[in-house]
């Protein structure tokens, strides 16, 4: 998702949070963290500890694992591993059927064991941290730095795992066997037929307060990441500049120009109200709920978003994937409604798994023995999963879709 989609999720678990949860959680988010260690800084009035500073609610603080991205990293095997954590890799066939049993078993085969690193035990890990530290009466330094870096991350996984495309990775294969990777649909090209889009727009450039003109090609995994944004009509290109107040601002409203960290977050409150107020029935307390189940029914949706009873053509190419719509105002409309239900409940389950951490007499009950059953697992704390020596193996085409704006 774009900076829009991860803090409208963070914003509508804000609206779920107790107000004791709401109190935890800005407590340990206001505490200095210096993180990443840097080698250069290419934001000149932006160390990473200011950054944090400024990211300091759950709503900001859900960019906070985008926003570290571009730092030159000291410790560069942490920086890809973190890159690891935004998505899982269910690999699926796009030109093939498929039941809804047989993709539930790919995302099984595709979270692997729990050292595996992907968005699913990220957020698994990220939990028993959380859960642990808050039953301890005093933490070290060392403790407090992670609990912080584990909030932020879990703030933002949820963003990632319901947006279908960064749990779903459709392959493409061709008649002579020849496999075309799409890493997450970045490789997927939207064309009107002719050849491929090319999408022109306007962002605000904080720095010199103009607005600049940018392209980029019409990637389909940036076309859901995007979707969120349509409801208000603000565009967000593929390359994201930050200033010093560390958020994405698009001039794409009037009322948006001067004080823009204002305004935005004024944006974002009214668009997560419309969410909440308006898909408050999306979930369904009767129906089973886990971790697992959440990433199955995600990529589920990928799948089926997917297909040609979608009303789409995919015409495969040398090394990527071409896509022509049928109609695209249709298939937007049917695809905006089904982002805006996953927002909803991103933000739904982040807000309550937090109240089952800090508040659990304010969560639901199923949410607590969730948050229970995945402390009492084997998965490693948040910090020793991330911090595990490079893989030998299997490594080199996750680091291609690390490439991506994942």
């Amino acid at each position: 998702m774009t900076t829009t989609g991860h803090m409208t999720v963070g914003k509508i678990a804000e609206l779920t949070f107790s107000s004791l949860s709401t109190q935890k959680a800005n407590k340990i988010l206001a505490q200095p963290l210096h993180f990443p260690k840097i080698s250069y800084n290419k934001y000149q009035n932006l160390d990473p500890i200011v950054l944090a500073q400024k990211l300091n609610t759950i709503s900001l603080a859900a960019d906070w694992m985008d926003a570290i991205k571009p730092y030159s990293w000291k410790d560069s095997t942490l920086q890809t591993n973190f890159s690891h954590t935004h998505y899982l890799d269910t690999r699926y066939e796009i030109n093939r059927s498929y039941k809804k049993e047989e993709v539930d078993q790919l995302v099984n085969q595709a979270i692997g064991n729990e050292l595996e690193l992907n968005v699913v035990n990220a957020i698994s890990s990220g939990i028993k941290t959380l859960f642990l530290f808050n039953q301890k009466d005093d933490l070290t330094a060392d403790e407090r730095e992670a609990e912080q870096i584990a909030l932020r991350a879990l703030a933002h996984y949820f963003g990632d795992l319901v947006q279908p495309y960064h749990v779903a990775d459709p392959i493409y294969v061709k008649d002579d066997g020849h496999i075309v990777e799409t890493y997450g649909g970045n490789e997927i090209f939207i064309a009107s037929g002719k050849g491929i889009d090319e999408v022109v727009g306007e962002m605000f450039v904080p720095e010199s307060g103009m607005k600049k003109t940018y392209t980029t090609i019409s990637e389909f995994h940036l076309f859901w990441d995007e979707l969120c944004n349509v409801v208000k009509q603000i565009p967000e290109p593929y390359v994201a500049s930050f200033d010093e107040f560390a958020l994405v601002k698009w001039y794409g409203q009037e009322g948006l120009g001067g004080n823009f960290q204002a305004a935005y977050e004024k944006y974002i409150g009214e668009l997560a109200h419309e969410i909440h107020t308006h898909y408050a029935g999306a979930f369904d307390p009767a129906k089973e709920h886990s971790l697992l189940q959440w990433t199955q029914d995600a990529t589920w949706l990928g799948y089926q978003f997917l297909s040609k009873d979608k009303g789409i053509t995919i015409i495969p190419q040398k090394s990527i994937l071409k896509l022509i719509f049928d109609d695209i105002d249709t298939y937007k409309a049917a695809a905006k409604e089904a982002i805006l239900t996953q927002v909803y409940l991103g933000g739904y389950y982040l807000g309550n798994i937090l109240n089952a951490i800090y508040d659990p007499a304010n969560a639901p009950e199923l949410f607590q023995k969730l948050v229970k059953d995945i402390a009492q697992t084997d998965i490693p704390l948040f910090e020793e999963l991330v911090s595990q020596p490079a893989s030998s193996s299997a490594t080199q085409k996750k680091n291609r879709r690390c490439n991506h704006k994942v």
